[in-house]
């Protein structure tokens, strides 16, 4: 059965969200499961492809566009083939019973919370077990386990 994880940190730049999210990537990873990474933007997937080999300098998280790695970054999560979805899109995915556990954020700013809070309302109103985790500092995204 399909459960979401809605992580809510603090109000932030764009920039410190998307290093939590490399962060929650990296956690994922560690922990030997399959992700994929649901990005609709290209352009948006192509920088976070890049901010992956860089965010850290002895980080190594193998992955790439293509379902041969174990965190595949996509624009289509139709495909999927993954037990763990990050979905970094602004609606549901259409076909959420395909992963085990789907991973979202509640977003950096006011718009993209509130359409955090439309996803997480979807998520219910489809009878999907839907959980939040606050935290307190955007840095506790590291070493953060799923169960």
């Amino acid at each position: 059965m399909t459960r979401v994880d809605f992580f809510i940190w603090p109000l932030c730049e764009k920039r410190y969200h998307d290093l939590a999210i490399c962060n929650l990537i990296s956690s994922i990873y560690l922990s030997k499961r399959s992700l994929m990474v649901f990005i609709e933007d290209t352009a948006e997937r192509d920088r976070l492809d890049h901010l992956l080999w860089t965010f850290e300098q002895t980080s190594f998280i193998p992955h790439g566009i293509d379902n041969t790695y174990p965190v595949q970054l996509t624009s289509n999560s139709v495909k999927a083939n993954k037990n763990i979805l990050i979905n970094l899109g602004t609606s549901c995915p259409l076909e959420p019973d395909k992963f085990e556990i789907i991973v979202e954020t509640a977003g950096y700013d006011e718009s993209t919370r509130s359409t955090a809070r439309s996803r997480f309302k979807k998520y219910k109103e489809q009878g999907i077990r839907v959980s939040s985790h606050k935290i307190d500092e955007i840095t506790e995204t590291k070493n953060i386990s799923l169960g």
